[in-house]
């Protein structure tokens, strides 16, 4: 990606530690990031909706309406951004254009509006949407098994226990059977399983020694990480679903100072601009590569860290935008008609 190629440049001439705890989180291509992401949404979901759909109180409509509500409109805008750059590019820049790369049409589209894009191996036009589709998979296979699991909360250690099989299978091939499907099902899932566990189950001295292990594991990984990257433990979803990604939340959850330390309305601030993030910085980077090269700017100011952190200070000043003036009054409408209409129907 072209965000992380720049990035790697920018980060040269900083003290080796940075650069390998960089390299760390951002190997291979912010696969590290995005498996926590799937960690972190398994708890959060677990915590938000599990008893609710479990007890009925929220029907699959309700549930994926509210998905639908604030995915979607985001999705779609940056999508139809992304394209119409895309094809600005193709008409304008290619074949010349080096690394960067024009390349959409009709039938990727219309997949990629669906959000079936990724089941079928299409690529994603607004390359971070790949994981969309992956997480209507998720949210799907979560819906059942909670709707499902009154007195049977083992049934969420089942797709963990299929993931890691099918992973360690190695079997890649078709649909759902992608890798990309097969490393969501240890991720999330152990995120439920993760808040299950803390909230119920770590209580007096099983607390203790948990705080201790877990804050282990953290630690050995971050001096791994600091010593060579990714060499001792690579690129392996499965000890960041199972092991490292459950310690840390854990660790952060029974540390006080840390727990207080992301309590700051910053860190909420970014928590809430995340998904406009996601979603919006690759259009962003996309039309600087496009303007810059019809402008004859030469590719080498990319790695200026002065070009770096304007980009970073855009990206979130448009993600506020975004997320408060766009995404959250679209999504309150949606809803809002939908409860309305719901309301007439009964």
């Amino acid at each position: 990606m072209l965000a992380r190629s720049n990035s790697n440049n920018l980060i040269a001439g900083l003290p080796n530690w940075v650069s390998k705890v960089f390299y760390f989180i951002t190997h291979p291509g912010g696969q590290f990031a995005v498996q926590l992401f799937f960690v972190l949404s398994g708890f959060v979901f677990y915590y938000v909706y599990k008893e609710r759909i479990s007890n009925r109180e929220i029907s699959s409509k309700d549930f994926f309406v509210a998905r639908f509500s604030r995915l979607y409109p985001l999705h779609f805008v940056t999508l139809l951004f992304v394209t119409s750059l895309m094809l600005i590019g193709h008409v304008t820049v290619t074949p010349n254009a080096g690394n960067i790369m024009f390349v959409t049409n009709l039938y990727q589209f219309l997949f990629n509006v669906s959000l079936l894009h990724n089941i079928f191996g299409i690529g994603g036009i607004n390359s971070p949407t790949w994981s969309l589709s992956i997480e209507i998979f998720a949210y799907f296979l979560f819906f059942v098994i909670a709707w499902n699991s009154k007195g049977k909360k083992f049934l969420f250690a089942l797709p963990v226990v299929i993931g890691i099989i099918l992973y360690n299978a190695k079997i890649d091939k078709v649909f759902i059977l992608q890798q990309n499907y097969i490393r969501v099902l240890p991720g999330f899932f152990m995120g439920c399983l993760t808040y299950e566990v803390y909230k119920h189950c770590l209580r007096g001295i099983l607390k203790t020694v948990s705080e201790i292990v877990c804050a282990f594991i953290v630690v050995v990984t971050i001096i791994l990480a600091y010593i060579s990257g990714v060499k001792y433990i690579g690129n392996n979803h499965i000890f960041y679903s199972l092991f490292l990604f459950p310690s840390l939340i854990i660790t952060v959850l029974n540390t006080d100072f840390i727990r207080k330390f992301f309590e700051f309305k910053f860190f909420k601030w970014l928590g809430d601009l995340s998904f406009s993030i996601y979603l919006i910085h690759m259009g962003l980077l996309l039309s600087m590569h496009l303007v810059a090269w019809l402008a004859g700017i030469d590719a080498s100011v990319f790695g200026s860290r002065k070009v770096f952190f304007g980009y970073i200070a855009v990206v979130l000043a448009v993600s506020h935008l975004s997320h408060y003036r766009f995404e959250m009054p679209l999504q309150k409408f949606i809803r809002d008609k939908y409860y309305a209409h719901s309301k007439k129907a009964t």
